[in-house]
């Protein structure tokens, strides 16, 4: 708690003075104001001085929390970290300087104050000071922000959004550690760009593997939002992100699907000694019947079971876009319910182990095409041969889903919705139906079999 030596009377100057105590605190300026309002610094020592200074921020009133006097929590006001760091920081400054005058016999008078605060409230200076912005510190504002909106939404896939963009952070630590390349704002150029891509495509993984070049485009579009939201809140002034060259690496990957006959080997296999291979299976099939995300089909309960006249459907509201949609209960999904769990779906399983055992299923009903697999893999492209049962994995059943009920003439605009794609152009790049496909679907048809001309 702070005093200071405060004059009452000018007559008795010399004689007459009250150990009064300096108070600091943040008001709004209209408390009662719908919109946003400027944060004011108040100054206050006894009845004599009652001084006030903007600080430049505004918040509107409902987001400020009037006890702890700061901007509240919210996802709704982006930068709260940032003012109430600023807040705090101007708080500790002052007191930190009228102590030290005081601690020397100074008076404390309304033009001392106001001295005093604009020496410490331009924001350049704090900037330089020890509480810089730092990219790797705005990246930890960032992802709290992140938390704090994925929360409110409600959203279950916040646990993979927010590990996203820790990886990505944690590769460019990594590499500014092991490449001795100082990460910051100003050097996040197209010679950082360069040197981050090739790090990334000749840095072994623990099992001796290299990340491939998608991994790698994934990690350069966080960094390119990251980069995106600091520029928008003032904290990084360098735009070379934003050239043309600094683009996102990706190459076409080697997908599968599972056509009608490899399904049917899949689905009537006897599994009954393997019940965790059987319940693996069960939940891929669910998938392949559904088309949706493992998100949602590793998670169907029976709660989400509804009945109308012509059959009964899956409500389901999808975790990565919070769509609604309904998916139809096949034959053989209400067979798999009925036959091993009572009715209902199977209850969810850890995702990698379902991947370590469709992989074992499919490789039982045996789906062993070769498949060529390419890809670059430590800056080299590779290209091999690869058992198909190999590549399937929980992702499998969504494509599967997509690229059987297109070939088989469902119009794509159906299909979109529940397999949740935003664009005809997305959907069939994830199918991947190249040119000589879509002459083949084409002719199928009368109308392209047929011809004008008729030979006599």
């Amino acid at each position: 708690m702070l005093y200071t030596l405060l004059y009452t009377n000018r007559d008795f100057m010399a004689n007459t003075v009250l150990k009064t105590k300096v108070s600091v605190n943040f008001v709004l300026k209209e408390p009662k104001a719908k919109n946003e309002t400027l944060i004011v610094f108040r100054v206050s020592a006894g009845r004599k001085i009652d001084r006030r200074f903007s600080t430049g921020y505004k918040v509107k009133p409902k987001y400020w929390d009037s006890t702890k006097k700061k901007v509240r929590n919210v996802a709704t006001v982006s930068n709260s970290l940032e003012i109430n760091n600023y807040l705090d920081q101007l708080k500790n400054e002052f007191n930190k300087i009228v102590a030290d005058r005081i601690s020397k016999g100074e008076m404390i008078t309304k033009d001392s104050i106001k001295e005093i605060y604009h020496s410490i409230s331009n924001k350049e200076q704090i900037k330089e000071s020890d509480e810089t912005m730092t990219f790797f510190k705005y990246c930890d504002v960032f992802i709290e922000g992140k938390i704090r909106t994925l929360q409110k939404d409600n959203k279950r896939a916040k646990s993979t959004t927010v590990s996203a963009y820790k990886q990505a952070i944690k590769h460019i630590k990594e590499f500014q550690k092991d490449e001795g390349f100082k990460v910051d704002f100003d050097s996040i150029d197209l010679e950082f760009y360069y040197s981050f891509v090739e790090y990334m495509q000749t840095k072994e993984k623990v099992d001796g593997s290299f990340y491939a070049i998608n991994t790698i485009g994934k990690h350069i579009k966080t960094l390119k939002t990251i980069l995106n939201s600091a520029t928008n809140e003032g904290h990084n002034s360098n735009s070379k992100y934003k050239l043309p060259e600094f683009k996102i690496v990706n190459e076409l990957t080697t997908a599968v699907y599972l056509d009608m006959d490899e399904l049917k080997n899949m689905f009537e296999l006897d599994l009954s000694k393997y019940p965790e291979h059987e319940k693996a299976r069960d939940i891929f099939i669910l998938g392949c019947e559904t088309g949706q995300r493992i998100s949602d089909y590793n998670n169907f309960s029976n709660c989400q079971i509804i009945k109308e006249d012509d059959g009964e459907y899956i409500q389901v509201v999808q975790k990565k876009t919070r769509n609604k949609v309904y998916c139809f209960i096949t034959p053989v999904m209400r067979k798999i319910m009925n036959d091993r769990y009572n009715g209902n779906p199977p209850k969810p399983m850890i995702e990698q182990y379902i991947n370590a055992c469709i992989k074992e299923v499919a490789q039982m009903a045996g789906i062993n095409k070769r498949v060529k697999f390419e890809r670059n893999e430590g800056g080299n492209q590779v290209v091999k041969e690869i058992l198909k049962y190999k590549l399937i994995s929980t992702h499998t059943a969504r494509r599967s889903y997509s690229t059987i009920k297109y070939r088989a003439g469902v119009n794509v605009h159906d299909i979109m919705p529940l397999t949740g794609h935003k664009s005809e152009r997305e959907f069939l790049k994830y199918i991947r139906e190249d040119g000589k496909d879509r002459a083949s679907r084409i002719v199928q048809s009368n109308a392209f079999k047929d011809s004008y001309l008729k030979v006599v």
